[in-house]
């Protein structure tokens, strides 16, 4: 059976980053929750429909109608032959047992949780320095990343932002969110879980995820 992962972690972890470079590297199937939403919309599926209603009215998507989608995505067939990466989902208890009940039905397993460590002040810096061209929406960092002029786009010259959900006060909300709803995870899943050091750099992150995923592969294939 190809290996079934899950990605944990706080936003700014970078786990959809090396979630995108390990599905290039290894032919795993990339699934982000985000993704799966945007595409089901775009197709206007049944389920496309209902996430579209609840998305225009501003209310949560409900566990049931994001598992569905789920399912379908994790029912392609390149899947059983590839493996997948769950980026960031579950991020409840409930949908973790969820989960379970999925994975069974269609005879896949999660083999590994990847769970990305990071503290709230690296957090903060890390979002917090974020700046997002209102023209062109290329991104920049105050720290790491830079623009030639503070306030201005390098590409389109436009003027730059910060997102409102990037400001301190809603990264420290959002990240108490992300250890309440995380902690009962890391419980479920238990001898699945491996944590990384996500302070470290993301070539040391990736080479050491490429490691830990080709080890369990062959376990898999010798099995």
């Amino acid at each position: 059976m190809p290996p079934g992962l899950i990605f944990l972690g706080a936003a700014g972890s970078g786990k959809g980053t090396q979630a995108q470079q390990l599905s290039e590297h290894l032919g795993l199937v990339q699934l982000s929750t985000g993704d799966i939403l945007r595409d089901s919309i775009r197709r206007q599926t049944p389920l496309g429909l209902e996430v579209k209603k609840y998305i225009e009215t501003g209310e949560l998507v409900p566990d049931e109608t994001v598992l569905g989608l789920v399912k379908e995505a994790l029912q392609d067939n390149s899947i059983s032959d590839k493996g997948f990466i769950l980026d960031g989902f579950p991020r409840t208890l409930e949908q973790a047992v969820g989960l379970d009940t999925i994975l069974k039905q269609i005879d896949l397993q999660v083999s590994m949780v990847i769970e990305f460590q990071i503290g709230l002040d690296e957090t903060i810096k890390r979002i917090g320095g974020r700046r997002i061209c209102s023209g062109c929406n290329k991104i920049y960092h105050v720290e790491f990343n830079p623009p030639s002029n503070a306030s201005v786009c390098d590409i389109c010259s436009s003027s730059l932002i910060q997102r409102k959900d990037d400001t301190e006060e809603k990264v420290r909300r959002r990240f108490e969110i992300y250890q309440a709803e995380t902690e009962p995870l890391i419980t479920h899943y238990q001898s699945l879980v491996h944590s990384v050091d996500a302070t470290r750099t993301p070539k040391e992150i990736f080479e050491k995820l490429v490691s830990q995923i080709e080890a369990l592969n062959g376990i898999h294939q010798n099995a």
